[in-house]
């Protein structure tokens, strides 16, 4: 595949992810909701990546801020998106786990 295939691959599989949050959000299971919203994230910052790189594949991660780290369309924003992506993924997981540990 090409660079432009790459990036819509990524754009689709966020777009699809994007369909089941909602249809979990709306069901009532939240917290399932909020890993597919992760994921969704995920996909659509591994696509800026590929944009913003010479190598079509992004790193095999699925941390927000070390996909954010790799990426230069995001350059003037880039500190503050990364602070909050720390900031919304220790919130999400800590909601997650917290959630096991009570239920």
């Amino acid at each position: 595949m090409n660079k432009p295939e790459h990036i819509q691959y990524w754009i689709l599989a966020a777009e699809k992810d994007w369909e089941v949050v909602w249809s979990l959000f709306q069901s009532g299971q939240f917290s399932y909701s909020l890993f597919f919203a992760h994921l969704t994230l995920e996909k659509l910052l591994k696509g800026l990546w590929v944009k913003d790189n010479e190598v079509n594949y992004p790193p095999r991660t699925h941390s927000l801020v070390r996909i954010c780290e790799g990426t230069r369309s995001l350059f003037k924003i880039h500190f503050k998106i990364c602070n909050s992506l720390k900031t919304i993924s220790f919130s999400l997981f800590n909601l997650h786990s917290s959630f096991f540990i009570l239920h």
